[in-house]
């Protein structure tokens, strides 16, 4: 699909064909998978389908924040576990993956060829990982699936409440580093429109404000940075655990340094490593962190690897960014 009005006829076309659809965000979800599944469940809901957010249970591995939002969805809209979609997937006959295009990124991988048609809307990479579907729109300029998804609701017509308009205005905010990053004038007449439907700034603000252990925990990371001499930043720490969205903000942290890339690195659990990466834009981090099984786009990336230690991700890591490599 190249453009967002073949998107919305696809979507039309499938969701009014449809027994009933699952919106599948990536594991461990954040504030763009989340706004954007809310999203396109107000299209299902425009197009009078009866439609499910799936969630996985791993509500440890996220942040309380995103876990608050979690709480607030599965007041309005009915969220499923893969327990649930397991009992009920002979009813469900489309899938619909919001910010996630990778198979293994998916909570329901294994009974993926339960699914007659699946929709992918991302802003990351394509890699030979990629659910393999005709029905795909990626676009990696772009700085957030909620843009997409509040672009596709306007093209639908649909008047969404304030509550949806929070959500993606938090997806965008997030992806974005609060509108510093991944921006064009698009993202600013989207955000805008996101306002005039009742997002609040102040919602925003308490979403993002840091628990003060948690704000300790990432400076230390932050704390750990090397400089390597061909402007790159790499923090890592062997003695802690950090969400995705810990090293997310690491990441986010070093690029205030003169580099033109970081990479936080953190155990996400044991033996399972994760790496966030950034990019100002004169470094593709996407594609760096594909060679270890991970994606992103030109400007931010990630990847988490199983089995394996801080000592020789790093290793791994540094060996890629050598020049010449």
């Amino acid at each position: 699909m190249k453009n967002i009005k073949e998107l919305k006829e696809v979507l039309n076309e499938k969701i009014s064909n449809a027994n009933e659809i699952v919106v599948v965000p990536h594991i461990s979800p954040d504030f763009d998978a989340l706004g954007s599944s809310v999203g396109i469940v107000n299209i299902c809901n425009k197009l009078r389908k009866k439609s499910y957010i799936l969630v996985n249970d791993n509500y440890s591995e996220m942040s309380s924040s995103v876990n608050e939002m979690i709480f607030e969805i599965k007041q309005q809209y009915d969220v499923i576990n893969v327990k649930d979609f397991l009992n009920m997937k002979n009813k469900i006959d489309l899938m619909i993956a919001t910010d996630v295009s990778k198979d293994y990124l998916i909570p329901i991988k294994e009974y993926l060829n339960y699914m007659k048609n699946i929709i992918i809307i991302d802003h990351h990479y394509e890699d030979n990982k990629t659910i393999k579907t005709k029905y795909k729109y990626i676009d990696t300029k772009i700085s957030s699936t909620c843009e997409i998804v509040t672009k596709l609701l306007c093209q639908f017509g649909i008047r969404y409440d304030k509550n949806c308009a929070n959500y993606l205005y938090a997806g965008i905010m997030l992806d974005t580093n609060k509108l510093s990053k991944s921006v064009s004038s698009d993202t600013f007449e989207i955000v805008s429109k996101l306002i005039k439907r009742g997002a609040d700034i102040n919602y925003i603000n308490n979403l993002f404000m840091e628990i003060f252990e948690n704000d300790r925990l990432i400076q230390n990371l932050v704390g750990k940075s090397n400089f390597q001499s061909y402007n790159f930043a790499i923090t890592s720490d062997k003695d802690n655990f950090y969400t995705k969205e810990d090293l997310a903000k690491a990441a986010d942290y070093m690029m205030k340094y003169s580099v033109d890339a970081s990479f936080a690195i953190g155990y996400l659990k044991k033996d399972t490593v994760g790496i966030s990466g950034r990019s100002n834009g004169k470094i593709d981090v996407g594609s760096i962190l594909t060679k270890l099984n991970g994606g992103g786009n030109y400007l931010s990336g990630a990847t988490n690897i199983e089995n394996t230690n801080i000592e020789d991700v790093e290793k791994k890591l540094s060996l890629i960014l050598k020049p010449g490599n």
